[in-house]
């Protein structure tokens, strides 16, 4: 049975539509690590050793996370409804990193 509509899709006397975007989060993680690399064994007067890094690492990380559902209700009639969810994650990561040679030490 096909049924033509003769009236207006969003009739607010007999149809109702709901839009809501609920239940969001957003997160924001940044971290700096610093590592040190490339040692240099160097013999001291008492002959024992001191080991002496020649190279500085850094790294910088930021990431940005938003978690969210977002809903639909559509009321047909007074006793029908159409109820609809969706749930989404967006996230981005950048990193940057820089070595440094130290100044004074043999590579």
């Amino acid at each position: 049975m096909t049924r033509i509509l003769t009236q207006p899709l969003f009739n607010f006397y007999t149809h109702h539509l709901l839009f809501s975007c609920s239940n969001r989060a957003y997160s924001n993680f940044e971290r700096t690590n610093i590592t040190l690399g490339n040692p240099v064994m160097i013999q001291t007067i008492n002959h024992s050793f001191v080991v002496i890094p020649s190279m500085l690492s850094q790294t910088k990380s930021n990431s940005d996370i938003l978690v969210g559902t977002m809903g639909l209700h559509y009321g047909l009639t007074g006793k029908t409804d159409i109820y609809g969810n969706v749930s989404y994650l967006v996230g981005t990561v950048y990193f940057n990193k820089k070595n440094v040679q130290l100044s004074g030490c043999p590579a």
